[in-house]
């Protein structure tokens, strides 16, 4: 079965125990030690140990972001050692029990902290709001784009879930801009309505939609108030 320092992968997949290494690796496995021993208490110590809303929200996020790209690469995965050679039995089981970890840990963590941070799991649309912020904001100006949320809220822009904006139309377009200005705004919806509709999607705000055309957003940002949110970026 062996050489002297290489293993006969042949041999090796041939009598690989391959029904015991399932039930050994059971969701029973998966939720007693990785879940309740593990994953569960460690991951609740290192978001609660901030002890602020804010940073508690951004680190629900970084965690459920990492388990989500995790999903998305084990989902991809579809050759084996190499790209002409198609996955084994063995290699599709592991995949399989990553996939299952993953997904109950996802559970584990909305379960726990979902009625505390509703912005984070809340649904709008079939589509989260962090799709929906993936989406508008720069991947790299995502954290910069939940702080402005905050300071928001704080001024009675937003309600208190962050979910609803309260102020008036012209207000919310004068934000967009600055987003935009500020280079938080996917460049794809530099001269279209499609960045505007999705922050409107995002705080649920459907009034006066008549603004949102590219001429009037600019002379909105004009009308005496375009220094409206330059609070935004003072610490």
């Amino acid at each position: 079965m062996f050489t002297e320092n290489q293993l006969n992968y042949e041999d090796f997949q041939e009598n690989f125990p391959l029904d015991e290494f399932q039930s050994w690796y059971s969701d029973e496995w998966l939720i007693n030690f990785h879940y309740d021993k593990a994953f569960l208490p460690n991951a609740i110590k290192w978001i609660e140990e901030t002890g602020d809303g804010r940073a508690m929200s951004l680190r629900i996020k970084k965690i459920i972001k990492a388990l989500k790209r995790s999903q998305n690469a084990l989902e991809n995965i579809k050759y084996g050692w190499h790209t002409d050679i198609p996955l084994n039995d063995i290699q599709k089981a592991v995949i399989e029990i990553f996939k299952r970890f993953d997904e109950i840990m996802l559970k584990g963590i909305s379960e726990y902290f979902k009625a505390d941070f509703l912005d984070v799991f809340k649904t709008k649309k079939g589509r989260t709001k962090d799709k929906i912020i993936g989406s508008l904001i720069n991947k790299e100006f995502e954290e910069k784009f939940y702080s402005y949320e905050y300071k928001l809220e704080s001024l009675g822009f937003l309600s208190e879930d962050r979910n609803k904006w309260l102020k008036e139309s012209a207000d919310l377009v004068r934000f967009y801009n600055y987003c935009e200005e500020k280079g938080l705004i996917n460049r794809a919806y530099k001269n279209n309505r499609k960045g505007i509709n999705y922050m409107r999607e995002l705080y649920d705000f459907k009034k006066g939609t008549t603004i949102d055309e590219s001429r009037k957003k600019r002379l909105k940002q004009n009308e005496g108030n375009v220094g409206q949110f330059n609070f935004l970026d003072i610490i």
